[in-house]
């Protein structure tokens, strides 16, 4: 039995984990709140622009010389870009994005196309190459010096690469931020670029 000097020994380590425990966190906290704050704020800029882009879209004319953005042709190669996490213990964050852009590449598989990725995150590059994907871009690892040059360089890959003929069409699959707790999983055309309606 242990004597009560072993008891006071391990009710300290007890409480210096505690300690230590909250101000881990605080900390996480405190970064969550940042990068929460920093996405909403960008939110609206990158919705006007899709509007914009997609109003352009709409405005170009079926006889006139037609950016290769806005260019479409019948989908035969078509490229899903997967943006997962590059560590997990995000409960079904990962899980869900995995499974909806496997059942993705089936349905287009099944339809007759040749489907490639293009990965942001480790997560969902192990997936893909547990399932033999033909995984043509691996940016895993840009969460840990992101920024826009960055981002410069994945969207860089996918125009040139559309740009050039390599593909037809591109796919985005992600989650869509709500809360801390609650995402909204999207699949979204990225390329060519989707007209809206024009009243």
């Amino acid at each position: 039995m242990a004597n009560l000097k072993d008891i006071r020994k391990r009710i300290g380590s007890v409480k210096n984990t505690q300690k230590i425990t909250r101000a881990m966190k605080m900390v996480a906290a405190a970064k969550l709140r940042k990068a929460q704050q920093n996405m909403l704020d960008l939110r609206p800029y990158a919705i006007k622009t899709m509007d914009v882009l997609s109003g352009v879209a709409a405005r170009a004319g079926e006889d006139e010389d037609i950016h290769p953005l806005l260019a479409r042709r019948k989908a035969k190669h078509v490229m899903l870009v997967v943006l997962t996490s590059d560590r997990g213990l995000a409960g079904a964050f990962n899980a869900n994005i995995n499974k909806a852009a496997f059942k993705f590449w089936k349905e287009l598989e099944a339809d007759g196309k040749k489907v490639t990725f293009a990965v942001i995150g480790t997560k969902g590059r192990d997936y893909l190459k547990r399932r033999d994907a033909d995984i043509q871009k691996d940016f895993s690892g840009v969460f840990q010096d992101l920024s826009m040059d960055r981002a410069g360089e994945i969207g860089r890959y996918i125009v040139d690469a559309y740009g050039r003929h390599d593909l037809d069409s591109v796919y985005l699959i992600y989650n869509e931020f709500k809360s801390a707790i609650s995402q909204d999983l999207v699949i979204e055309p990225l390329l060519p670029i989707t007209p809206m309606e024009v009243a």
